[in-house]
């Protein structure tokens, strides 16, 4: 965090960026010393103000999941927006930096009734020590590993070719190897009992298995069967055939469905949803007609694509900044947050503890809804951003 509000500070003051940072302190351990007094700030912070927003624990208790989830970031980003001072307000989080072309396009270029997005990069969680600004900005443009468009997200890799092969030779080999070494005697031990089981059955021993069928156990098989085993097979020969056929027919029902909302997602109403909590910018009476992000008590995934659904909706504009304006993504650790490699491990962990997230096909269902004008996505109260509650404010 220390690297996101320097940045922000010396990028302020070297562009002359009139600017408030808002940063809310949602749900604060009590043993703990505030989250500001863990913080350094230069005396001389130019044209940007700092103010911290405390939201206590007592607050967040009264939450439905408050005991499984300790940050509501969504509706902790609509506690900041609300009480936002300037005319445009950037949703953002702690572990971003801006490149300076973002910064400069920021204080000249911005409209109403748009929604600005940018791509973000991902870069290694260990930046240079010491470094100053420019030397991060550096660091950061040469070692991005992974990048977040609109169309999706691309890894970047930046081994050389021949050795990047040799890796993936040497890596294909070890699991073969792998697979005969563990298998090897399984394999041999199957083989040999099938062998001797095809010893054991000579032909004599089926010319004997043959002459013990005779025609009376045939017939005396056959009157087993009586009328109403027939009928019983059969009831339930139809009830399996019913009942596959209509879990095929579900099947396809859904794959229609998948493929019409893959359709008109891509076709009608394709937002930069990818990373949009990074970064979503409006002017603050957007976020109010908006009313913010949607205050559903739940894990924020996804919630942040919802509110740019919402704003099509309601005819805002989305403009996606060009590529070489990025905004670079500090990474954390594997599960503690969703990452391409390490995503099963988040949704592991929400589903083992109950808490409820938005699965990929219900925000594809949002998003075809969005094309309904008279259908309202979600509509927040018009105390959004617990605006009736009047929280301790800490300026820098």
């Amino acid at each position: 965090m220390q690297h996101f509000v320097d940045g922000f500070i010396e990028q302020c003051k070297r562009h002359k960026l009139k600017a408030e940072l808002i940063v809310v302190d949602w749900n604060p351990p009590e043993e703990n010393p505030p989250l500001y007094q863990a913080l350094h700030f230069p005396k001389d912070k130019g044209p940007c103000s700092i103010r911290f927003i405390r939201v206590p624990n007592d607050v967040h208790g009264k939450l439905k999941h408050a005991e499984k989830l300790p940050l509501f970031q969504m509706i902790g980003k609509n506690v900041g927006i609300q009480r936002a001072l300037g005319e445009f307000v950037l949703s953002t989080n702690i572990d971003i930096i801006f490149s300076d072309k973002v910064i400069r396009y920021i204080k000249r270029n911005l409209k109403p009734n748009y929604l600005y997005r940018v791509d973000r990069l991902d870069v290694p969680s260990e930046l240079p020590k010491g470094a100053t600004l420019p030397q991060i900005l550096r660091f950061c443009s040469k070692s991005f590993f992974r990048v977040n468009g609109k169309y999706g997200t691309k890894i970047i890799n930046r081994e050389p070719r021949i050795a990047y092969y040799c890796k993936v030779i040497d890596r294909k080999c070890k699991i073969v190897l792998d697979f005969f070494r563990n298998n090897l005697n399984a394999f041999s031990f199957y083989v040999r009992n099938k062998f001797r089981c095809i010893r054991r059955i000579t032909i004599q021993k089926v010319i004997r298995r043959v002459r013990r069928i005779t025609i009376q156990k045939v017939i005396r098989r056959v009157r087993r069967l009586t009328i109403q085993k027939v009928i019983r097979r059969v009831q339930e020969t139809i009830q399996k055939v019913i009942r596959r056929v209509q879990e095929t027919i579900q099947k396809v029902i859904r794959l229609f469905r998948y493929l019409n909302n893959k359709i008109v997602l891509m076709t009608r109403c394709k937002l930069h949803t990818n990373g949009c909590g990074d970064f979503t910018l409006l002017s603050y009476n957007d976020w109010v007609n908006l009313k913010g992000y949607p205050e559903w008590e739940m894990h924020s995934w996804h919630l942040d694509s919802v509110l740019l659904y919402r704003a099509k909706q309601m005819g805002i504009k989305e403009i996606d900044l060009p590529k070489s304006m990025r905004i670079y993504h500090i990474e954390h650790g594997v599960g503690s947050g969703y990452t391409p490699e390490g995503f099963h491990l988040l949704f592991n962990r929400l589903d083992t503890i109950g808490l409820p997230y938005l699965k990929n096909s219900e925000i594809e269902e949002i998003g075809c809804l969005a094309l309904r004008p008279n259908h309202d996505i979600y509509t927040n109260t018009d105390q959004w951003g617990m605006s009736n509650i009047e929280f301790e404010t800490i300026w820098i």
